[in-house]
């Protein structure tokens, strides 16, 4: 018995339907394998040659190995069996080509014999259990195999997620599952992109909270008006939590009834953005440039943002866009 490419030789020729969705790591082992096309008899032999070659781990390599085998593009065949029979054997049409389910099941015959193939494997469902506080349901468990067999992460990335999503108070293994998926949609597959995701989201509710607690919203979740207010505040006008907490003074100051209109506070915040603030010395900066002009001109009344034409003049298009609402409502 020897390994024999099963679409061609020499020159690897896979269709589309193999190469679709898979990742770089399984692309370079593949390029291993086929070098080994009549040099290693049987899998073990197969891994081995590729984890000497590329210095990959055991397990990410048999996990390649098997996502390459699946797919039909190489078996462990008779020596003397022909090009012809083999590329028979292996091709299929492409319109009977089934294509994996979105959520693939696992029977429980399946399960059972990825767990025990799988390297590392029982190890890594224990580890989940421990981080959720719980035993898991064998629906649990498919959700793990599903994380390694089929979105092929690897054992530290499935460990770092699940650990993060209970870290965040979401220990749902149906959750968990889903941001899974979400990651591998959005490219998001190695253990240090992963880590760079995290730390991003941490940073962003970490001025969510507070955004919340300076403008004495609680504990709630931001709307989405809300973030998209804070988003372009925060990252769009590069403004400081000071400046930001300042125009929310001075929007309930100056609103009728006292209530936080965001568009009013937006105005505030646009009116010093275009001017170049950026942190709360700016902004005082432009508060007193603005009372001592008045100051010399002759007027008085600088210190009152109720009705200082500073603020009416930045304003009064914004209301008559919001047909004269300066309500703080949120939904409206």
């Amino acid at each position: 018995m020897a390994l024999k490419i099963n679409y061609g030789s020499d020159v690897v020729v896979l269709p589309a339907d193999a190469v679709e969705g898979c990742r770089g790591d399984d692309l370079a082992v593949l390029a291993l394998i086929c070098r080994m096309a009549g040099k290693v008899d049987d899998r073990e032999s197969l891994i081995g040659a590729v984890v000497r070659k590329s210095g990959r781990s055991e397990t990410d390599v048999a996990k390649s190995v098997d996502h390459w085998e699946k797919k039909g593009v190489f078996a462990f065949g008779d020596a003397d069996d022909s090009l012809d029979e083999a590329i028979k054997s292996a091709k299929k049409d492409r319109n009977s080509v089934e294509i994996p389910d979105r959520h693939p099941q696992y029977s429980g015959k399946e399960a059972a014999g990825i767990i025990d193939s799988t390297a590392g494997m029982r190890e890594l469902i224990s580890e989940c259990q421990l981080a959720v506080g719980k035993i898991f349901t064998a629906s649990e468990v498919t959700s793990i195999i599903t994380m390694s067999d089929y979105l092929r992460f690897t054992n530290e990335y499935i460990i770092t997620l699940v650990t993060w999503c209970c870290g965040t108070g979401h220990k749902s293994l149906r959750y968990i599952e889903r941001t899974a998926y979400n990651l591998f949609d959005e490219g998001i597959t190695s253990v240090e992109a992963l880590h760079e995701h995290i730390s991003r989201l941490n940073a962003e509710y970490d001025d969510e909270a507070r955004f919340r607690a300076a403008l004495g919203l609680g504990g709630r979740d931001l709307t989405k008006k809300e973030s998209s207010f804070l988003h372009r505040w925060l990252y769009d006008f590069g403004m400081s939590f000071d400046v930001i907490k300042k125009a929310y003074e001075i929007t309930i100051d100056g609103t009728r009834d006292h209530k936080l209109s965001y568009e009013y506070m937006n105005k505030v915040l646009e009116n010093w953005h275009s001017s170049g603030a950026k942190d709360i010395s700016d902004v005082d900066r432009l508060i007193s440039d603005y009372a001592e002009g008045k100051r010399r001109s002759g007027e008085s009344g600088a210190s009152s943002f109720d009705t200082d034409e500073f603020f009416e003049l930045a304003l009064k298009r914004s209301y008559e866009q919001l047909g004269g609402s300066d309500t703080g409502d949120p939904g409206q």
